[in-house]
């Protein structure tokens, strides 16, 4: 008998969390909201610089984010921040992205594989992204600084392969950073993207380590800040 009186109080608010379910359905970051990629500039800083990329992606019912930075001075090496978390929605043009998982690694080379320095807590840390006017995103707060940081978008299918920032260039050999460069296959084919499209010039992949690659550029013709792209699971290449 208290069973039936029981599921009978519960059948309003099922019926309530249905028609809300309805009427105001999830924001979700697809691809028709946000794009899944944006980078900052290189900003320079006193003996250095860093940058810094976010990327988005939708697990299940719950969306994921990740912030990267890279940074370099003469006094630390080289340093990449790896900030991971959940993202809640706020409006159709803002989010929360609250941390869960926050880690540092070293490396005294820049052709050196990352190495761990430090795991710590960042749960109780905040950050809020917004699409500007312009359609670029404001991270608030900064990263590396007191002020927002800002951020290019860059729309692609993520089934369709992954973009990399220019970061160092020693003469024709270029540093290319992107968390997805571990799937990159050797002697792939990378392109420098403009003008929201992929350029005719390719580049070979001639070495991808950890979080950083090294592309051949022997025309000179990329700069420090390029944003690469290399087609994803991409089994032929251009070059021997």
């Amino acid at each position: 008998m208290w069973e039936s009186r029981h599921v009978i109080v519960r059948l309003p608010f099922i019926m309530f969390c249905y028609w809300i379910l309805i009427l105001f359905p999830k924001i979700t970051l697809s691809a028709e909201t946000i794009p899944s990629f944006f980078s900052s500039n290189i900003v320079s800083l006193d003996k250095g610089f860093f940058a810094s990329q976010l990327y988005l992606s939708e697990i299940k019912d719950y969306q994921e984010f990740e912030i990267v930075q890279i940074s370099f001075n003469e006094y630390r090496n080289w340093e990449e921040l790896r900030i991971k978390g959940k993202v809640f929605a706020l409006s159709e043009k803002s989010w929360e992205l609250t941390p869960n998982f926050c880690t540092i690694y070293t490396q005294k080379e820049i052709e050196k594989r990352w190495t761990l320095l430090l795991t710590f807590d960042c749960d109780h840390l905040k950050y809020v992204l917004k699409i500007g006017p312009k359609g670029n995103a404001i991270l608030t707060p900064g990263i590396q600084l007191d002020t927002n940081l800002i951020l290019q978008p860059y729309k692609q299918s993520s089934s369709d392969g992954y973009f990399f920032q220019v970061i160092k260039r020693e003469n024709d050999k270029v540093f290319v950073w992107g968390k997805n460069a571990r799937y990159v296959r050797k002697n792939s084919i990378s392109s420098k993207w403009e003008n929201n499209q992929i350029g005719t010039n390719k580049y070979k992949v001639v070495t991808p380590i950890d979080t950083m690659m090294i592309v051949s550029d022997p025309a000179l013709e990329l700069k420090e800040g390029d944003i690469l792209f290399v087609p994803k699971n991409s089994k032929e290449s251009l070059f021997p």
